[in-house]
């Protein structure tokens, strides 16, 4: 029915619009995670156990655990504002509907 064929486009255009962020997202930390490799990767040749080359691994370690953690927050966050709006687009979209 034409309300079937409405709701199957809305949810289209949902998904499409979820794509599109989530593919920019994407983008995003792949050119930071390109960085990040790059700029810190220590071959195992050059370590040798010394106590400066432990303190290395680990601060390269705990930044990429930090930014990890940092990415999380950012994406729970941005899936409460999806949420939101989401809830906000079906209640506008019933609303339009049942005119």
């Amino acid at each position: 029915t034409k309300l079937n064929k409405l709701m199957h486009l809305n949810s289209l255009v949902e998904k499409g619009e979820k794509l599109l962020k989530l593919g920019s997202l994407c983008k995003q930390f792949e050119t930071q995670g390109e960085k990040i490799l790059s700029d810190s990767l220590i071959k195992a040749s050059q370590f040798d156990g010394k106590d400066e080359n432990i303190l290395q691994v680990l601060d390269i370690f705990y930044y990429r655990l930090a930014s990890i953690n940092s990415s999380t927050i950012f994406l729970k966050n941005s899936l409460e504002e999806l949420k939101k709006e989401n809830t906000k687009l079906i209640k506008v979209f019933q609303f339009l509907v049942n005119q």
